[in-house]
């Protein structure tokens, strides 16, 4: 049987740069498609332990990819809400820039996820259990040894659990990195092998090992993986969304300046040092890594870790 041996790609396929499933347009791409809808099933099963009844079989994609509204706003959270046959609604996501907000954003959007199904004059009981699954290449819990932390509404004194309510997944794929490269066993270890080392198999179909190749939907979805990075529009629109992220840094950087060289000059310097944090906290509320926010603003890393972002 074939190890999961990463190595073995060409030197044509070590030219070209391989967007990473963790890249979110690429994750949409993929998953957040309708054609697609059987993968985005294979990867929820997995990554919720879903089995017997539980197992969810078919989805509708609420927000479906859609490339005419990515080219009109490059800045968007590409997130993927798709809902089954039993009405469960669910919100997953990949996010690979660290920032301090994730949790509180991560929380609001499976709240608004929850909150959303009901029409006018509806009555609660129409209410159906929400998910939010958020796939991260940082760590938000790193007390914690778990690479999985699931969160549902629990009365701390009696340990009962409002089951069919709200049920939030961080997934922290560093603290998997050695377990996933070396052997993954359990069909959500494979999935998040895929996600993290999915590159390795791009136009590389005989280097699959076998354990993987036959797990449910992980085939197919390598050959979706390839079809997007090999796809020239599809390369030219995520690197439109990066320029789009560098360009709005590089605004909201000269506005900063613009601020401060004009509060000098009327001598209002004590609103030097909030003008910078409210900076910084818009930068990482969109995403936009700490390193960069530091470089925009002006304040150091370790500034920038120590205030929360509401």
């Amino acid at each position: 049987m074939r190890r999961f041996d990463l190595s073995g790609r060409t030197n044509e396929q070590n030219s070209l740069k391989i967007y990473s499933f963790l890249n979110d347009f690429v994750f949409k791409c993929v998953f957040g498609q309708e054609k697609n809808s059987k993968l985005l099933v294979c990867l929820l099963n997995a990554f919720l332990s879903l089995k017997g009844n539980d197992k969810i079989v078919e989805v509708q994609i609420v927000n479906p990819f859609n490339e005419k509204d990515f080219q009109s706003e490059k800045l968007c959270i590409l997130d993927i809400k798709a809902v089954d046959l039993t009405k469960r609604r669910f919100n997953i996501e990949v996010q690979v820039r660290e920032f301090d907000a994730y949790i509180d954003r991560a929380t609001y959007y499976l709240a608004k996820l929850y909150s959303s199904q009901l029409q006018a004059g509806e009555d609660y009981t129409a209410l159906c259990k929400a998910t939010g699954i958020s796939i991260l290449d940082f760590e938000v819990f790193p007390e914690f040894k778990t690479a999985r932390s699931v969160y549902r509404l629990m009365d701390s004194e009696n340990s009962h659990v409002l089951e069919d309510t709200i049920e939030l997944h961080f997934i922290e794929l560093p603290k998997l990195a050695e377990k996933l490269k070396n052997k993954p066993q359990t069909p959500f270890e494979k999935w998040l092998h895929l996600l993290k080392f999915g590159e390795n198999y791009f136009n590389n179909e005989e280097n699959i090992p076998i354990d993987l190749a036959e797990e449910e939907g992980i085939k197919l979805t390598i050959n979706q993986f390839c079809l997007v990075n090999s796809n020239e529009h599809f390369r030219a629109a995520i690197e439109a969304r990066e320029k789009a992220i560098r360009d709005e840094a590089t605004r909201l950087k000269t506005a900063v300046e613009n601020a401060f060289k004009n509060g000098e000059e009327k001598g209002f310097k004590n609103g030097e040092e909030k003008t910078k944090i409210e900076t910084a906290k818009n930068l990482l509320s969109m995403g936009v890594s700490i390193e960069i926010a530091s470089e925009a603003t002006g304040l150091s890393i370790e500034e920038i870790r120590n205030f929360s972002i509401k």
